[in-house]
């Protein structure tokens, strides 16, 4: 009788209820991005609210490059591919910024690290053509996994 009430409570804990491990995972989180993100080392994530997320536990916002969407202005067409021509050219000139911030970096003592939500489209969109970023500054970029986001908060 026992095991049948554990059986029909347990979904109901699950969702209400925090697990305590969730709790030690996030806090080895919070720590682990709080030491990569030294001093010497930069950040690049896709989104503003990604950036307040990381400001919120203590990152400095100078060390964080945000992106915005993808890195490659031919990576939009996927996203959206009616975008029109007038369009493109903006994103291609907002791009060519980013890529000129990031490679106007010196980059031989420090490192910069992808942080990306494991869900997220344009966040898979700029881990796929991570490779080609790493060539452009001359240096292996890192990669942080995030489950959600949330697991911050």
């Amino acid at each position: 009788m026992l095991k049948s009430l554990y059986n029909k409570l347990k979904p109901i804990f699950s969702k209400y209820l925090k697990d305590e491990n969730s709790v030690f995972t996030t806090t080895t989180l919070r720590d682990n991005i709080l030491k990569t993100l030294n001093s010497n080392n930069f950040a690049l994530i896709s989104a503003n609210s990604s950036k307040k997320k990381l400001k919120n536990i203590g990152i400095d916002p100078r060390r964080l490059i945000v992106s915005g969407g993808p890195l490659f202005f031919e990576d939009y067409l996927v996203l959206n591919p009616n975008i029109k021509n007038e369009q493109l050219q903006t994103i291609k000139k907002k791009c060519d910024r980013l890529i000129n911030q990031i490679k106007s970096q010196t980059w031989e003592e420090k490192d910069l690290i992808f942080i990306y939500e494991k869900g997220n489209f344009t966040d898979k969109i700029i881990l796929d053509k991570i490779n080609n970023l790493s060539e452009l500054i001359g240096k292996q970029i890192r990669v942080l996994e995030l489950k959600s986001w949330k697991d911050l908060s």
